[in-house]
């Protein structure tokens, strides 16, 4: 008795562990399933975007093509596209020397013309003072002829003349007759007798100064 019950008790005892065994391996089971579900599951998922994205690609903004574009390796050139670079940026150096030349030689110009214009101006303005001051000096020797008054003789004599840079004059005679000789005489003996006048030593670069005056012979 004692000993079929000890062996009833050993075999229930056996049943019992394994069904509980049993029941941990299908759990087990059924845990590795689902988890392999799940991952399955999710790289289906993972695949459909993939595919969606293929297929219909959202669009890309320009920062983001921007930044693509950067991220983009830039070819390497070869020696011979680095020689024809380097053979451009010289005949760019060359033609922007050349461009330089002729400003520097345009402006030398420039500057020339300037000065020349100015000398000219300087020239002029102390001429226009000399002779309207010589003028004054010439009048002062100028006699009307008594015969030419008494005779109502009138007129205008136009004398060329050169003054030195000593004021001395040279090279006097008539080139624009008053068709009276006794004025034309006249007009030649004021230049003779004022003979010279103020030198102009430092005042032009000119050697001397030819004028063209006229003198008038009028009664009152």
């Amino acid at each position: 008795m004692n000993k079929s019950l000890l062996l009833f008790s050993f075999l229930f005892v056996l049943a019992i562990h394994y069904l509980v065994l049993t029941r941990q391996n299908y759990i087990q089971k059924n845990n590795i399933i689902a988890k392999e579900n799940k991952e399955t599951n999710i790289l289906l998922a993972k695949l459909q975007t993939v595919e969606k994205q293929v297929i219909s690609p959202k669009p890309i903004s320009k920062k983001q093509e921007k930044k693509q574009e950067n991220k983009v390796v830039k070819k390497i050139p070869t020696k011979n596209e680095i020689k024809e670079e380097i053979k451009s940026i010289q005949t760019v150096k060359s033609e922007v020397q050349k461009e330089v030349k002729k400003t520097e030689t345009i402006t030398q110009k420039s500057t020339v013309l300037k000065e020349t214009v100015k000398q000219i101006v300087n020239e002029t303005k102390f001429k226009d003072e000399y002779i309207s001051k010589l003028r004054i000096e010439i009048d002062k020797n100028k006699s009307y002829p008594k015969i030419s008054k008494r005779l109502n003789e009138q007129g205008r004599v136009v004398i060329y003349f050169r003054v030195l840079k000593t004021g001395m004059f040279e090279n006097i005679k008539v080139i624009n007759s008053s068709g009276k000789e006794r004025l034309d005489k006249a007009a030649l003996q004021a230049l003779y007798d004022t003979k010279k006048y103020k030198p102009f030593l430092n005042q032009s670069n000119k050697e001397y100064l030819d004028f063209n005056l006229p003198l008038l012979f009028v009664l009152n």
